[in-house]
């Protein structure tokens, strides 16, 4: 039997062996060459010219043999990875935290988002100016999506409460019209999620689509014995833990910034 240190060599040697031809098959198929590579020595398989989003699947694969290999650095959630491993975007969108010089065109995102939404109040983009003001606001994560230097979606998590336990509210998230279901407002979650963490940030809550948000993670609140203040429909109340055993010994009515219910 191999010793451990050997063994631990081979795994890591093929593990880097076969993301390395990932890498190769990314970078052939930018320049529009069909490959045909062994990847096995019993599997034979042979890819096409076709466009994928190959800088960010190489940033996630680095981040992801690292977080793997070393155990100190905190690996993504899988249903995040898988998430961002199967998004297609052909757009090269930086998302980064806002600052003041981009306060106006996040208010135009975010009405422009909601202006044909059933369910919008019409007051997000107000919403969005109040909670800025707020002790709720956590300026680390109120992020913007860029593109060619111009802002194409917004997200914000400010601070609540679970019964005495603190808490985040994701609220609200947009992308112009014209740039969305191309997986720009996935990005946006998923690295809020990963700053929120960084934070030491364990719970997020929500009231949102019920056939959306659950592939990051979120589940109904209810279950969880979390309440909510206003009658929501079961499913649209949805809480995540963004860390193992985040909501051990949370429950309780949930409390948001007032500046939510600007007319209370």
């Amino acid at each position: 039997m191999p010793a451990p240190d050997q063994l631990l060599f081979f795994i890591c040697s093929t593990y880097l062996f076969n993301k390395f031809f990932h890498l190769l098959i990314i970078l052939s198929l930018r320049s529009g060459i069909a490959l045909s590579i062994l990847l096995t020595p019993r599997r034979l398989v042979t890819l096409s010219k076709h466009t994928q989003a190959d800088l960010l699947y190489i940033g996630i694969t680095v981040r992801i043999f690292f977080a793997e290999l070393f155990s100190h650095v905190a690996a993504l959630p899988s249903r995040e990875r898988k998430y961002l491993e199967m998004e297609n975007t052909k757009l090269n969108i930086l998302i980064r935290q806002e600052c003041e010089a981009d306060f106006d065109s996040v208010y135009e995102v975010v009405r422009s988002a909601f202006e044909t939404m059933d369910m919008a109040s019409g007051d997000e983009q107000d919403l969005v100016n109040r909670l800025r003001k707020s002790t709720a606001f956590i300026p680390e994560l109120s992020l913007v999506a860029e593109l060619d230097g111009k802002i194409i979606g917004h997200i914000m998590f400010t601070k609540m409460k679970i019964g005495v336990h603190p808490a985040l509210t994701l609220a609200p998230v947009a992308v112009l019209p014209e740039y969305q279901k191309q997986g720009i407002g996935g990005k946006l979650i998923v690295e809020g999620h990963r700053i929120a963490r960084e934070l030491g940030h364990s719970v997020v809550i929500l009231v949102g689509h019920a056939d959306y948000y659950p592939r990051f993670g979120y589940t109904p609140a209810g279950i969880k014995n979390i309440q909510a203040p206003f009658e929501v429909p079961e499913d649209a109340f949805m809480v995540l833990e963004l860390r193992e055993d985040g909501l051990k010994g949370v429950s309780g009515m949930i409390e948001f910034a007032p500046e939510f219910f600007p007319d209370a």
